[in-house]
């Protein structure tokens, strides 16, 4: 419960009002009111407005003398300190100067870390007060400005409210105010002069607004007679600062709640020291002038922003321009590129191992493009060599051949060999890249003989199958028996080795020497020795091909 012993201090310049506002600028904030203008627009207006009252209320004699301090805190996703730069809590006299920021909506509300940013403003600026400002200062008041659509994702923003009300100077406690930017709300009036307020213990008819109702603080007494006396607001005891946001005049209270401790009160309970010390009320004169000064300024400010739009526009419509004109460079490239004819390319092993699969590379390209052909190549032998370490897979043959295939053409292509089988031997492809890649792997098969073999390769209309080209390369199939050494290289070898032996049995009983060792006469002991060389030159050549005669 709020003590009526507290909240007497009256701002001017010596001891100031604190303001900080909390700004939603979330996208739902661009949603449309019932009298047209957008959620974010209506509260700019306002803003516009309360500005003009703060500075009119704080000219003395043409000058401007700071009785508010303001701060504000634009809240989507992220959170937006507006006058930062400036040290985030400017004077009036300043703010006259920055004029209403230019707020747009963004994407969703974080509006925790909105209240979390203002806990910590305001404690670090209260560090800062003199003992004067602490004895004689209103307690700072945060105003909440949000249509209260939150993610349910984020931290509860009531928890932080807690915590800023629970901030305190000698006058008594943070006062929190929500106004809620909404049409969907129960109201004891639709007139603001009728209108009573809500309590703390009442329904609003909405969740997001008991929501704000909660976290709201109660009107102190005597804010409540300067509502009464300046606004006509019949305000209940025990009333909370939550307004609701139904039109202009309703969202206009709001702000007005937000100045009452800069305003002069008729009750003498309330007079002090410090009224006197700000002299009178400004003039009529002077009001006027404060008013023709901020309507030149509003009426600028609307200059340059329909300026800025334009040339916003300008710059758009320039944008759309240069990117209709890429585009048009490109389809002109691409139409360029379509009217000339692809070449073909296929790259293979030069040697092809029976039992052993290979890799074939097809290529339709641009002739333009060859050497971006290359480098695939390339990059397709470190491959081989990184994954299979066998160089005798090692692309190393390249057949090329121009075509009357044209970019944009939808392909049938296929490899086609009596001595070779291709785990995919078609594909059906339609050719829009400058180099088109297909792989292709082939393995000779079991009754493939060793040499030269033909593979046709056949490029169709994939549509109308009609033969667009064909390309005939020659393979090479060798048959190795083991590592790098082929059976009929082996069957030589085997040869020479019996020849070497034959050889060795006729030294032998050339010599007629007797080997006294085992009693074997020489013609014995050779035809042994070569007997067991062929014996094992036989049995090795039968594993590696059994079927040998």
């Amino acid at each position: 419960m709020v003590s009526t012993e507290k909240y007497k201090n009256l701002a001017n310049s010596d001891h100031p009002a604190t303001l900080i506002y909390l700004v939603d600028i979330s996208g739902s904030m661009g949603a449309a009111m019932p009298d047209g203008r957008t959620r974010i627009e209506a509260v700019k207006d306002v803003i516009q407005i309360s500005y003009t009252q703060m500075i009119q209320r704080s000219l003395r004699q043409g000058k401007i003398h700071p009785r508010y301090r303001v701060g504000m805190v634009a809240y989507s996703d992220d959170i937006y300190d507006v006058y930062g730069k400036l040290g985030s809590i400017i004077t009036v006299d300043r703010l006259k100067d920055e004029g209403v920021p230019s707020i747009t909506p963004h994407k969703g509300t974080n509006m925790a870390k909105a209240f979390r940013y203002a806990i910590k403003l305001i404690q670090d600026d209260i560090i800062s007060w003199s003992e004067r400002w602490l004895n004689e200062c209103p307690p700072p008041m945060v105003i909440n400005i949000t249509d209260c659509e939150y993610g349910e994702e984020t931290q509860d923003p009531a928890e932080f409210a807690k915590q800023l009300k629970e901030i305190s100077v000698p006058d008594g406690n943070v006062l929190v105010e929500n106004i809620f930017i909404t049409d969907q709300i129960t109201l004891s009036s639709q007139n603001i002069n009728d209108w009573n307020g809500y309590r703390v213990s009442e329904s609003t008819g909405d969740p997001y607004g008991d929501k704000l109702l909660a976290m709201s603080s109660r009107v102190p007494a005597g804010y409540a007679q300067i509502m009464s006396e300046q606004a006509g607001l019949k305000i209940r005891e025990g009333t909370a600062m939550m307004f609701p946001g139904v039109s202009q005049e309703f969202i206009k209270t709001g702000f007005v709640m937000s100045m009452v401790t800069g305003s002069q009160i008729k009750g003498p309970q309330f007079r002090s020291r410090y009224e006197e010390d700000d002299g009178e009320e400004s003039t009529v004169e002077e009001q006027k002038q404060a008013t023709r000064i901020t309507k030149e300024k509003v009426e600028r400010e609307a200059a340059e922003k329909s300026q800025y739009k334009a040339m916003e526009l300008e710059a758009k419509r320039k944008m759309e321009r240069e990117e209709n004109q890429k585009i048009a460079r490109e389809k002109t490239k691409y139409e360029a590129k379509k009217s000339k004819s692809l070449k073909i390319s296929v790259a293979y092993p030069k040697l092809i191992s029976k039992g052993s699969q290979s890799t074939f590379l097809f290529y339709l390209y641009l002739p333009d493009s060859h050497l971006g052909v290359q480098r695939s190549i390339r990059k397709a032998n470190l491959q081989i060599l990184e994954n299979l370490k066998d160089p005798e897979k090692i692309l190393e043959e390249q057949v090329e051949q121009a075509s009357h295939i044209k970019l944009g053409q939808k392909v049938k292509v296929e490899f086609t060999s009596h001595a070779f089988l291709f785990t995919k031997n078609e594909i059906l492809q339609e050719l829009h890249q400058a180099i088109n890649e297909y792989r292709f792997s082939a393995t000779p098969t079991d009754n493939c003989k060793e040499g030269v073999h033909e593979i046709l390769v056949l490029i169709s209309d994939a549509k109308t199958g009609y033969q667009i080209e064909s390309l005939t390369i020659r393979a090479k199939v060798v048959d190795y028996a083991f590592d790098h050494v082929s059976h009929p290289m082996l069957s030589r070898v085997s040869a020479v080795v019996l020849g070497v032996g034959s050889f060795a049995m006729f030294i032998l009983t050339s010599l007629e020497q007797i080997d006294k060792t085992v009693g074997l006469t020489s013609g014995t002991a050779a035809g042994v020795f070569a007997l067991g060389i062929y014996a094992s030159f036989y049995n090795l050549y039968q594993r590696v091909r059994p079927n040998t005669p």
